[in-house]
């Protein structure tokens, strides 16, 4: 019989062979990158990571691999990374909240007619300001 800590093991074990597998499969300067990594077990190399950039991209597909590649595994819980998982996960939030109050100071600016908006671009945010007041009430 299993112990769940046993299952748990075999989970890791498992995600880290598909990743492998899909790594091989797509066959990218950044899939070799992460395969090297995960080959010497610098398993924070794979998650520190750049995010990859669509800009940067002629071809979508290569885009669609690139991307897959870097995020199949990089929020894992089974990586051995030094990564301090609750300090960068608090400090998103943090930064999506000074973002999020930013855009609202915006808007309120732009409601008190301090701050303009071109016409068309106004229309769409007020559509979607509706759409979000009639979902949450």
């Amino acid at each position: 019989m299993r112990t769940r800590k046993s299952l748990k093991c075999r989970t890791a074990l498992d995600a880290l062979s598909l990743a492998r597998s899909i790594w091989q499969a797509l066959d990218t300067p950044r899939s070799t990158a992460l395969l090297i990594a995960d080959k010497y077990r610098d398993h924070g190399a794979i998650v520190r990571l750049k995010d990859v950039n669509p800009a940067l991209y002629d071809c979508p597909l290569t885009f669609y691999k690139d991307y897959l590649a870097s995020k199949y595994v990089s929020k894992s819980v089974e990586l051995k990374t030094r990564i301090d998982r609750k300090a960068v996960a608090y400090k998103k939030f943090q930064e999506a909240e000074e973002s999020c109050s930013a855009t609202n100071t915006f808007f309120r600016e732009v409601a008190h007619g301090n701050v303009s908006m071109l016409p068309h671009v106004e229309r769409v945010f007020r559509r979607a300001r509706e759409i979000v007041c009639n979902i949450l009430g």
